[in-house]
C-alpha cells in the first residue's frame, strides 16, 4: 500500500533522516516514536504528500489516502483538539462503512 525508498531530509546542516526505507501493507499498524525534533512530523508530511523529501521516493497504492491528525492545529481555527479528533474519527467511520459495503 505504501512504499518508501531511500528518502532523506535535511534542514541546513542538520539531517533528520537519510536512506529511510519503509513498507506498509494493508492491515499494518505502525507507531512513529522519537524525541522532539527528530523528524516525525516532517516524515508524516512527506508521506501525506504535503512536503517533499530531499531524495528518494514515496509510492502509494492507487486511490489510497494517507491521513493523519497534525500536531499543530490550523492557525485561526476555533476547533479544539478533542473536536478535531472526534471529527476525524467520524470521517474514518464513514470511510470504513463505504469499504465494508463495497
Amino acid at each position: 500500500m505504501l512504499s518508501v525508498t531511500n528518502i532523506s531530509k535535511t534542514y541546513g546542516n542538520r539531517t533528520l533522516f537519510e536512506s529511510l526505507n519503509l513498507n506498509v501493507t494493508e492491515g499494518d499498524r505502525i507507531a512513529l516514536i522519537g524525541p522532539n525534533g527528530s523528524g516525525k512530523s516532517t516524515l508524516m508530511d512527506i508521506l501525506a504528500g504535503e512536503a517533499n523529501s530531499d531524495s528518494g521516493t514515496v509510492t502509494a497504492k492507487r486511490n489510497s489516502v494517507i491521513g493523519y491528525l497534525k500536531q499543530e492545529s490550523v492557525p485561526g481555527s476555533n476547533t479544539t483538539l478533542l473536536n478535531s479528533v472526534l471529527e476525524t474519527a467520524s470521517i474514518a467511520i464513514d470511510i470504513k462503512h463505504k469499504i465494508d459495503v463495497t
